[in-house]
């Protein structure tokens, strides 16, 4: 059953195995994201640790949900405060024969709610908006209909932004049956509809419902049209119509063959979505997720100053909301406001939660900030901490010979020892055993992605900051590690812009020191024309010569190669060349 399913995933999740911290590990210079301190996952009591395998394995039989039941009794009265334990056994209450004893459901779910925030370790739940969808699916069941309407508008109350998955639907296409307890389904609504065809809220679910199925047939794009329509014609003087219009357009701007057919028709749209949040806010000011839908929108057609605007009404409104910060500091960064955006960021970065999915995105975009503002080494620091959170969770999806590729660094390092690491750094709360079966033999189907642009990025602030040895390794990563992006990654990277051109390094080609001698090709672009060089350099001599040439015109069509190489030089301090060697021997 979908609703069962998705609690046991998430309950069994919080679980949780802990490992002892991570050893540097002998003679592997590591890189800085496999060097912090470990993961921290919150430690939930040790009476949860029983459930973990006190779920049933077949929700459809009495007998198992009813010692799942008993076992979570036990646990509530050593945990009184686990919020999630207290509907967890609501649900199973749900799939016994009879029902369940409707007053203990509801009390559970009551006192689920009332628990939460006194919970110390990670819920399963974002918010109460599910507490609230199966309280009123309780309450249908019950013939208590206008109680049940009333539920289902504190859920959405909870998630505006989540009207769409308020019925935990699970299938591709509007339900005539609920497939479980939990779900709502055409039955359910249209019942309530019959009973309340004036209350303009059923139309609200009715087309939110419709909505959430326009992802697997636009077919439905119509109903939910209509459904919603009808909601702001029956009440025209609440903002929650237009709204959730705002979140029919919204999804149309995103998933349907018209806006992708052209930038144009996708503005269009987005123009309809924010004339709708527009019309929410004219009719109540203080309707906070209008304000960021609306800059969400202004965001995605580049009206930077419209959408921080709304950003910050949407803090003026609620300082707490952590999203709108990190947006606004996003808007601020690509207007150009990059200082105002590294504070931001900074805020965001500090309010968030260690283990925040959406955290390594917050120092990325910071590290973006330092890199414009050239504070080099503050970015390669931030987007360190952001491959260390990425990578990290992408540890789970690879295999450990994909992640040998990435890191070589590690080739001569057993693998018990590094699936220790790694089990140690990102993965405490997973056993150990079933963490390096997934690497060494499920895992390796799935290509790396999502890691390749922070690659670059920190290869680049590297060289920009005369370290060419790390700047060179990071972008091989991308060449020897990642082959779905290594042919779309040149290997010609910029050194900085001087006042007559702008150089760039070969990275595939770099000779670092050997015996005294190393080697670079230079591509100098200057008005009108460019050259290539290798230059091979005498580092005990601190000399350099130009061992080749090749002069390019305006076009990039070579005119002459010079193959002599020139006299051995003297390196004068503060010249390129000496830039040059510094990077080359950087270590």
């Amino acid at each position: 059953m979908a609703t069962i399913g998705r609690f046991i995933l998430g309950a069994v999740a919080s679980l949780s195995v802990f490992a002892q911290s991570p050893m540097p590990i002998a003679g592997v210079k590591e890189p800085p994201e496999w060097c912090g301190s470990p993961k921290v996952v919150p430690r939930p009591p040790e009476a949860l640790k029983m459930l973990a395998e006190a779920f049933p394995k077949d929700v459809k039989d009495p007998i198992q949900v009813q010692a799942t039941i008993e076992k979570l009794d036990l646990v509530l009265l050593q945990v009184p405060t686990y919020s999630d334990g207290y509907l967890m056994r609501a649900i199973f209450r749900r799939q016994l024969p009879d029902g369940g004893d409707t007053a203990s459901v509801l009390a559970d779910i009551d006192r689920s709610i009332s628990t939460r925030s006194a919970m110390t370790f990670d819920s399963a739940y974002k918010n109460l908006s599910q507490h609230y969808s199966i309280r009123g699916r309780v309450k249908f069941d019950a013939g208590r209909f206008k109680d049940a309407l009333d539920d289902l508008e504190m859920a959405l109350k909870q998630d505006f932004d989540g009207g769409e998955r308020l019925f935990n639907s699970s299938g591709v296409k509007p339900d005539a049956k609920a497939t479980d307890s939990g779900s709502w389904s055409l039955n359910e609504l249209n019942e309530l509809e019959r009973r309340y065809p004036r209350d303009y809220r059923i139309h609200v679910f009715q087309g939110l419902y419709q909505l959430f199925f326009c992802t697997f047939d636009k077919a439905f794009y119509a109903p939910a049209l209509q459904e919603l329509e009808k909601a702001a014609k029956l009440n025209p003087r609440s903002p929650v119509p237009p709204f959730c219009l705002g979140t029919y357009w919204s999804k149309r701007a995103f998933w349907t063959p018209e806006a992708w057919a052209s930038d144009k028709a996708k503005a269009a749209i987005r123009g309809k979505a924010i004339a709708a949040y527009s019309a929410a806010i004219k009719l109540d000011p203080s309707f906070e997720p209008a304000y960021a839908q609306r800059a969400s929108q202004f965001h995605g057609l580049q009206r930077y100053a419209d959408a921080i605007k709304d950003y910050e009404r949407v803090l003026k409104l609620n300082p707490e909301n952590r999203i709108a910060l990190a947006d606004m500091a996003t808007a601020r960064l690509r207007s150009g406001a990059v200082v105002l955006a590294s504070h931001d960021l900074s805020r965001a970065i500090g309010q968030r939660d260690p283990n925040d999915d959406y955290l390594h995105s917050l120092y990325e975009n910071r590290g973006d900030a330092y890199l414009k503002m050239g504070l080099l080494q503050d970015a390669i620091k931030d987007y360190s901490k952001a491959i260390e959170l990425q990578f990290g969770n992408l540890t789970i999806l690879l295999s450990l010979k994909q992640i040998r590729g990435l890191y070589p660094e590690y080739n001569g390092v057993q693998d018990d020892v590094l699936l220790r690491k790694i089990h140690a750094i990102f993965w405490p709360n997973l056993s150990f055993e079933n963490l390096s079966k997934s690497l060494l033999v499920e895992n390796g189907k799935w290509a790396i992605s999502l890691v390749n642009e922070l690659y670059e990025k920190r290869g680049d602030a590297y060289l920009r900051a005369g370290d060419f040895r790390h700047g060179v390794q990071d972008l091989q990563r991308i060449f020897e590690g990642i082959p779905n992006f290594a042919p779309s990654t040149d290997r010609w990277r910029s050194l900085g812009k001087e006042r007559d051109g702008e150089s760039f390094l070969d990275v595939q080609t770099v000779q670092f020191p050997s015996k005294g001698k190393g080697r670079l090709w230079i591509k100098t672009n200057t008005k009108g024309s460019s050259a290539i060089r290798a230059l091979e350099f005498d580092v005990p001599a601190r000399r350099m010569r130009v061992a080749s040439t090749t002069f390019y015109d305006q076009n990039g069509q070579a005119r002459r190669t010079l193959e002599i190489a020139g006299p051995w030089e003297a390196i004068i301090p503060g010249s390129k060349g000496e830039a040059w060697l510094r990077g080359l021997t950087s270590n």
